[in-house]
């Protein structure tokens, strides 16, 4: 009995998308298409422990019966009625690129192995064939069909975090734009104002300027606004020019700057808001404007949870040991992790956001940082402010722990990696 396989590239373990060695499936699927029920049968009876095995007579019923699962491998007569082998792997490579196919001839045929050559099969048997060697090409064939799947999933990955990084760069740039421009705006407001209370207070009084005393006090109180406003400004900034790629940033840092921006905010008027910076500088790999970005939201959100007076606080601190698989949970809570993108590789630096307000909603739960959403009245908020923190804890390869208690609050705590 002869094999006479076509030449292949050469086999390699099957890896995942991070390089690990895996186990190939159990089972893999195996299209076979002869017109012969006898070699129909034979092939059902090698393969049928091994493979979920769809066997036709026509290449044209194998086509009618394709479904949404991919087929590792496709066993077919080259000398079909109607369409031969051959054209049936085009076709069939077409719409499920993975897939290895081994042709099964009778005898000298050189378009089948033209086909072979031109890579569009992984091998080419001639009948009556040897049941220990198309045994083994059928397993290394399935073996290279996982080792494609595994590669094609790899780099869809590798594109899609491309197009993540681009657009946060393009929205880091228009980020960036905004301050610079609000920034000039302000400068003229803060020059204005401090001009205009100058001119004030150095006017002789006259009864016509009785009752300005109110007015000064604005005018002052503009001018420290402005500058107030100038300084956050200019601070992120700075923290948008970092480079994200060579980026370590200090949490220490961050979260006074955090603090400086949420208590000058007109949310935290009526609320104790208490930003707890570690007392030495701690380090951490990520870009500083994504965690500023993530802080501040996460922070607005704790101060906006109810107009009735409420506490947030904002603490940091580092965690030695890997994250648990399974989060910690308190009774009658909804809790929750985000761990997409997630290495879990201590050391890592904690950053948690509390409140004690209501907590929030059950029925609101499955819907946070996944969509769009918004309890604020029409025209106070857009609803984007969770999921610019979602894509920024994939871009980061940040964890996120979710847990809220109806009536006591909710905790937000984030894992970032030091």
């Amino acid at each position: 009995m002869n094999l006479s396989p076509s030449p292949a590239p050469h086999l390699r373990p099957v890896l995942a998308a991070s390089g690990t060695a895996i186990a190939a499936p159990a089972r893999g699927r195996l299209l076979l298409v002869d017109s012969d029920p006898l070699i129909r049968q034979a092939i059902e009876q090698i393969f049928g422990l091994d493979f979920a095995v769809f066997a036709f007579g026509s290449a044209t019923d194998a086509l009618d019966s394709l479904g949404p699962e991919s087929f590792d491998i496709v066993l077919a007569d080259q000398h079909l009625t109607g369409m031969s082998g051959g054209e049936l792997v085009q076709r069939l490579h077409a719409i499920q690129p993975d897939v290895q196919a081994i042709l099964l001839r009778t005898g000298v045929n050189s378009d089948a192995l033209a086909e072979a050559n031109l890579g569009e099969v992984f091998a080419v048997v001639r009948k009556p064939f040897d049941v220990s060697g198309l045994r083994e090409l059928v397993f290394q064939a399935h073996a290279q069909a996982i080792n494609r799947r595994a590669d094609r999933a790899y780099r869809t990955r590798l594109e899609q975090q491309a197009h993540l990084a681009e657009s946060f760069r393009l929205e880091r740039d228009i980020y960036a734009g905004a301050l610079h421009d609000l920034n000039g705006s302000l400068t003229v407001i803060h020059s204005v104002a401090e001009a205009l209370a100058l001119d004030l207070s150095q006017a002789a009084p006259t009864p016509a300027r009785a009752g300005t005393g109110q007015l000064q006090e604005l005018l002052n109180d503009l001018h420290h606004q402005s500058s107030m406003a100038i300084e956050i400004a200019r601070r992120s900034m700075r923290l948008l020019r970092h480079n994200h790629d060579q980026e370590r940033c200090d949490a220490k840092s961050l979260l006074e700057d955090l603090g400086y921006l949420l208590r000058s905010h007109r949310s935290a008027r009526g609320h104790q808001l208490r930003v707890n910076p570690p007392l030495a500088p701690l380090l951490l790999h990520a870009s500083a404007a994504d965690v500023f970005r993530m802080v501040t939201n996460l922070g607005l959100n704790a101060l906006q949870a109810t107009n009735r007076p409420h506490r947030v606080d904002i603490e940091c601190w580092t965690v030695r040991e890997a994250l648990p698989t399974a989060p910690p949970s308190t009774l009658g809570s909804l809790t929750f992790w985000i761990r997409d993108n997630f290495q879990n590789q201590p050391p890592f630096v904690a950053i948690a956001i509390r409140d004690d307000g209501p907590g929030v909603p059950a029925s609101l739960v499955p819907r946070l940082f996944r969509e769009s959403l918004t309890t604020k009245p029409d025209g106070e908020g857009t609803g984007l402010g969770l999921t610019v923190v979602y894509r920024a804890l994939l871009e980061n390869k940040v964890a996120l722990h979710f847990t809220t208690v109806p009536g006591r609050g909710t905790c937000i705590t984030l894992y970032l990696p030091a």
